[in-house]
């Protein structure tokens, strides 16, 4: 079966798209996982769950508020 041109891009779009966002879910999974409290950050002691975040904590945590954010957390490479 030969796709045509106007078929096979939105198609390829689409199933990126999937990807991508199969790819997020799973990474915000993680975020929400050691997040055990559920109160949108993670503590030391709920990092200490994941060996690379626990070993570079303060250098994860950008604002050194003692806490690392979402964006702390995907900014540091950790949501892949």
């Amino acid at each position: 079966m030969k796709l045509s041109k106007n078929l096979a891009f939105p198609l390829l779009t689409t199933i990126f798209a999937i990807g991508i966002a199969a790819s997020a879910g799973a990474s915000e999974g993680t975020f929400d996982e050691l997040d055990t409290d559920q109160d949108g950050v993670i503590s030391q002691s709920e990092a200490q769950a994941h060996a690379t975040l626990s070993a570079t904590f303060a250098e994860v945590d950008t604002d050194a508020d003692g806490v690392i954010s979402w964006a702390e957390f995907s900014a540091a490479g950790l949501d892949q």
